[in-house]
């Protein structure tokens, strides 16, 4: 496999240096496993109906994405090759032309061209929507090269695990996340009824020494309002800071318009909670 000059560090994550150099000729860990070489030894490339090419191993490398690297494009799913290589040497493209050349004149389909392309990561938080995204953008793309380039689109292989993931999430929610809001909902009704007849009590005595019923409606309303947004915001907060230490990230939901509409409406169940404490039969 012949590789560019700057693929290394456009791509640093697709080839780890091993032993040896960074450069030059470069034998997988497999390879040197399966052919007992090291750097400055020699191996052979054997060419169809040609002469082999000796070339000495300036380093060993390894392939963390060698499933990727060397993935069939355009093969319908289940007829990937169910391992990558075992022998694979990474040659410089100057070096790779003089052996790949004369092969490319007498068998051109045994050399095969790819182009690899990192996408800016700018999709949308929510996995389906950015799978659509990037798979419309690949569709594209093959669209207008009417033809003749094929497509194999990784970030979408992962983004579409990620969004199967995302749709069970949802039905654990369903069914484990709706129960326990209603039981919190059940909670927080009868402490609200628990602490009725006591708030009748006070206020009747507020009434017995002048309070007028405006005043105590203001003094409900304003009771209130600050305990709402108090506990709002500290179970916000807390919500936040539970999604930072377990997901690495302090967001309420894949966007904000998600985010400011699961905050908006925990504060405003806890704030309708509080109303109804506030408003008890004893302002009547």
């Amino acid at each position: 496999m012949g590789i560019p000059p700057n693929y290394r560090e456009q791509f640093p994550d697709a080839i780890r240096t091993l032993v040896g150099t960074r450069n030059g000729v470069l034998i997988a860990q497999q390879t040197a496993a399966n052919l007992h070489v090291a750097p400055g030894d020699t191996v052979g490339i054997e060419r169809a109906g040609m002469a082999p090419v000796d070339v000495v191993v300036d380093g060993v490398v390894d392939l963390p994405q060698a499933d990727s690297l060397f993935q069939k494009v355009g093969a319908p799913p289940g007829a990937q090759p169910v391992a990558p290589p075992d022998n694979v040497v990474l040659l410089d493209q100057t070096r790779w032309h003089q052996v790949v050349d004369p092969i490319l004149a007498l068998r051109p389909d045994l050399v095969k061209m790819q182009i690899h392309a990192a996408l800016v990561h700018t999709l949308h938080p929510a996995p389906a929507s950015a799978y659509t995204e990037v798979s419309a953008a690949a569709h594209n793309l093959e669209a207008r090269s009417t033809g003749g380039a094929l497509v194999g689109d990784n970030l979408a292989a992962a983004l579409d695990a990620a969004r199967g993931d995302a749709a069970y999430a949802r039905v654990l929610f369903l069914f484990l996340g709706l129960p326990a809001a209603v039981l919190a909902g059940v909670l927080t009704a009868t402490v609200v009824t628990a602490g009725a007849d006591r708030r009748r009590r006070d206020q009747a005595l507020l009434r017995a020494r002048g309070a007028t019923r405006r005043q105590l409606m203001w003094m409900a309303a304003a009771e209130s309002t600050v305990v709402g947004i108090a506990g709002s915001a500290a179970g916000v907060t807390a919500a936040a800071l539970v999604g930072w230490a377990e997901f690495g990230s302090p967001s309420l939901g894949a966007d904000v318009r998600t985010a400011v509409g699961w905050a908006t409406a925990s504060a405003r169940g806890r704030d309708g909670d509080r109303r109804r404490v506030g408003a008890g039969p004893g302002l009547a």
